[in-house]
Order: C-alpha cells, then structure tokens, then sequence
C-alpha cells in the first residue's frame, strides 16, 4: 500500500539522515496520487466537488479561481479524477519546493505531515491550494525586489480565488514586507495572543450572539460566491464542541512552543524562518473564530502545517537538551490534540477517523 510504503521510506531517510529531498519528492508524489483517487463517498467534501465539476463559474458555487480551472477542465474532456490529481500533483509539487527551500530536514516534515494532516488537505482542495499558494506569496519574497513583489501578488489573489480565507494572510504580507524579515517584538506577539486568547473565553463564555454576521457578510461577498445567507448561517452560528476547543488548545501549545523557541533558540536574521513564523501567527485568530464556528478550523490546520516547518527548520546544532524536550513533548500535545479535534480517535461516520481505512485503502470501497 502506498501508504504505508511512504511511512517506511521516510522513517529510513529521517533515521539515516540520508536522501532526505529523495525520499520527500516521493512522498509528495505518493501523498498527490492518493488525494487525487480519493473515494468520492467515502471521504468529506469530495462528493460535492464531482457533483459540481460541471457547473460553469456563472454559478458562484465556489470561488471563481477555482470554477474556471475545474470548468475548463471539463470542456476539455477531463473527468473529475483526472482533474484532481492534475490538481493535486501542482500542489504538492509546490509545497515540495517550499519544503526543501525552509527547512534542511524535509523528510521529516511529510513523515510528520502525513500523520497529522494529510488527510485533510486531501479532501479539502480549494483550502489545500490556497494554503501553498500564499506560503509561495511568501517565500518568493525572501528579496522584496518589485517583480517578486509582483509575482507574489499574484500568487496572493490566486490564492484568494481558490479559498476567500486567504483574505487573512494579506495583512500578513504587508507586516512581512514592511517589516523586513525583522523579529517582530515579542511583547506585542503576546499582546497579540492574549487578546485572541480572550476573545475565545468571552465566546466559550458568552456565546457568539452573531458578532460576525456583519463582518462575513462583506467578507463573502468578496468571494463571489452565491449563496451569501446560507454561507453566513454556518459560519456565525455553528457554536462550538470539544472537538473544536481540542482544535484552539492543540493551536495555543504550538504557539507556546514556538514563541519559546523564538525567545530561546531563535534563527537570527533568516527571511524563510521569519516568514513562515509571521505566517504561523496568523493562526491566532482562528482560536476565537473556531470557538464561534466548526468551518474556521481549517485556519488552525493551515496554521499547524506551518508549525511542522518551523520545528523542523531548527538545525541540530540549535539544540540544547532542555529546549529539545520541551519542542518533543509540546509538540506531540499538539498533534495529538489537532488529531483528536479532527476525529481521527473515533469511528463515527461524522469524523474522520471512520474513512481512514478508506482513503488510505486499507479497505475496498464498495
């Protein structure tokens, strides 16, 4: 089974520290061909992707970036599957180069990836699409020069047209830029979290009471979609469970974990470090958000797929044993605890952990 092989090749390259881009590029093959095949009903959302790949982007049903890649696609006699791991194969493709560009230890980074959250990129591929598209946004801009500025950009609104959350990373690139690849001062960083951190408790405590109604009503209208009242429905009056408060706690450990090593071990004057670790701050604002609905989690996944980099970016020689035991134990809270909020622990239909066995293929699906 792919899977399984995959497991095998990286766990060797990470032990022997050898073919480490080798063993990544296979991976990143293997991980684009199992979500390009996914089972269409044995798997979230891809059934609503094949039943509205026909659709033109007149509909609105998603994000017009996304609508005329997959429409143009099918005027041209591709089928959904096909499409998919087109799709999918330019994806991880990119997210291989970005990889291998930030941190010396990328077989690492899919082993870890592949456990924590591969699966959910597979099924969602407009969030997956957007994600690598605004890491690329920032990391072409390792040198601010005006036609890599340019070039990010549009990397930026291509993002933006796959999945409108990608909205949320451009004041990221502005403080990016502007700053320069600067340490952004520690104190206002915990300023920052604490006011998130806040806010989540007063909507555990309180309710949403449809605080964002307003705000995501210009917010989806942006986007293009159709279907403006429905979109705001689930997204300001989903509420919360412990699977989503799992969700906040797995995402407040990384942030502990990460602000420590900014302060303990930190990275000097490094453009990709700094930049993936602005883009990992972003995720602060999906713990309230998440608090007021389900659909924001993919902010907090997004946010943790950053965080296997940054863990992974710390070169050995960085490490003293005190900080060492601190980033394992930090991080294995952390993704148990992102694993456990996607359902990964429960053989519910509702969760995931009911369609492993299916999207890896383990089991034949019917």
């Amino acid at each position: 089974m792919i899977s399984v092989l995959l497991v095998i090749i990286l766990l060797a390259s990470v032990i022997s520290g050898h073919l480490q881009k080798t063993a990544s590029f296979i991976s990143a093959c293997g991980m684009a061909w199992t979500a390009g095949i996914m089972p269409t009903n044995y798997s979230f959302d891809t059934a609503v992707y094949e039943k509205y790949y026909p659709f033109s982007p007149q509909t609105k049903i998603f994000e017009q970036g996304y609508m005329h890649i997959s429409y143009f696609m099918y005027n041209h006699g591709i089928d959904y599957t096909t499409f998919r791991i087109i799709l999918y194969a330019i994806a991880y493709l990119i997210l291989f180069v970005l990889v291998i560009k930030v941190t010396p230890k990328p077989a690492l980074f899919f082993l870890l990836y592949g456990f924590v959250s591969f699966l959910s990129d597979a099924t969602q591929v407009r969030n997956f699409c957007m994600l690598v598209l605004v890491m690329l946004a920032f990391i072409i801009l390792n040198k601010v020069t005006p036609l890599r500025l340019i070039i990010s950009g549009i990397s930026l609104i291509l993002a933006v047209s796959f999945q409108t959350t990608g909205l949320i990373y451009v004041v990221a690139i502005l403080v990016y830029v502007f700053k320069l690849g600067q340490k952004p001062g520690s104190k206002l960083v915990s300023i920052y979290f604490g006011s998130m951190l806040v806010l989540a408790v007063f909507f555990i405590v309180f309710g949403n009471t449809h605080i964002l109604s307003p705000i995501l009503n210009r917010f989806i209208q942006m986007s293009g979609r159709s279907y403006v009242d429905q979109a705001i429905m689930t997204y300001s009056t989903g509420g919360y469970s412990r699977y989503t408060l799992l969700y906040a706690a797995s995402y407040a450990i990384a942030f502990m974990v990460i602000h420590y090593l900014k302060k303990r071990v930190g990275q000097g004057n490094n453009w990709y470090y700094d930049a993936m670790y602005i883009l990992f701050l972003v995720g602060v604002i999906g713990m309230p958000l998440t608090i007021v609905s389900s659909g924001f989690e993919r902010i907090l996944r997004n946010s943790l797929v950053i965080f296997i980099i940054l863990i992974t970016r710390i070169p050995s020689y960085y490490w003293k044993k005190d900080a060492e035991n601190f980033v394992i134990i930090g991080s294995l809270a952390t993704f148990v605890l992102c694993m456990y909020g996607a359902g990964y622990f429960t053989n519910d239909p509702l969760y995931m952990g009911y369609y492993v066995k299916y999207m890896l293929h383990f089991v034949a699906t019917q």
